[in-house]
């Protein structure tokens, strides 16, 4: 296996955290020219890619929402409460669950669509991010 070390997903991820288009453009070109042969499977599967963060604050919001409190949220989820304080409660209040659930939905088609020969899945992903993170 390959070491992916040239691909930057922490800058993805930090991006993603301030919802900040023009660092997320700026991380998802750095992916483009990193000399992968297919680096939308990478960003789709990765768990620090949009998908895996997607669906870890969309199951924290929801529990927040619930009422659970940090200390549950973090036992029920495994991530830690300085993880949570940090980065995905900020993010939860920047993204909201209903806009996760949206992006999750639009990053699954884009990977169903890569199996089945949709047209340019990495400009499709670019664009759901662009049009969510707005």
């Amino acid at each position: 296996i390959r070491p992916s070390s040239e691909l930057n997903m922490m800058a993805l991820k930090d991006a993603l955290i301030l919802k900040d288009q023009v660092k997320i453009l700026r991380a998802l070109e750095n992916m483009q020219n990193a000399n992968l042969s297919s680096p939308i499977m990478i960003l789709l599967r990765s768990k620090i890619g949009p998908v895996g963060l997607a669906l870890e604050w969309l199951e924290v919001g929801l529990l927040l929402r619930k009422g659970a409190p940090i200390e549950e949220v973090s036992a029920l989820t495994g991530i830690p409460e300085w993880k949570l304080k940090k980065e995905t409660l900020p993010a939860i209040k920047r993204w909201g669950t209903s806009n996760l659930q949206k992006l999750i939905e639009d990053l699954g088609r884009i990977e169903l669509q890569i199996f089945k020969g949709g047209p340019s899945p990495w400009g499709a992903c670019v664009s759901s991010l662009m049009i969510r993170s707005a």
